[in-house]
């Protein structure tokens, strides 16, 4: 049987290990950890679910060491949808960004006679 403060250990070393993790690991594999661990805080999770995401959070370190980051964002979703949490956005994600949104519009034309070239 498992007490209350046990799971409060496990919680914490689970958070501890995410937030350890990112000196380690490249930028984008460290911030996405890092996100991971945020969205964490304060979800109640079961023993089976810790024991399964700290095993994700753990693929997911060993892929970024190796520098193989599109498998460890796997790994990260996988253990994101196991805790009933969203997916990261990125800030600058601009695979979601229209097009459209990017380019840029020519500044109206000028009116004024004297900056009108002959």
């Amino acid at each position: 049987m498992i007490r209350n403060d046990s799971a409060l250990t496990l919680r914490t070393g689970l958070v501890a290990t995410l937030i350890l993790c990112a000196p380690v690991a490249l930028a984008d594999c460290a911030e996405q950890l890092q996100r991971l661990s945020t969205d964490l805080r304060g979800v109640a999770l079961t023993e089976t679910q810790k024991q399964t995401i700290g095993g994700m959070v753990d693929e997911a370190r060993r892929y970024c060491w190796v520098h193989r980051e599109e498998i460890a964002m796997v790994y990260v979703t996988k253990a994101r949808n196991i805790a009933g949490i969203k997916p990261a956005v990125s800030d600058n994600d601009w695979e979601t960004v229209p097009l459209e949104s990017l380019e840029r519009t020519p500044p109206p034309a000028s009116t004024d006679p004297d900056n009108i070239k002959r």
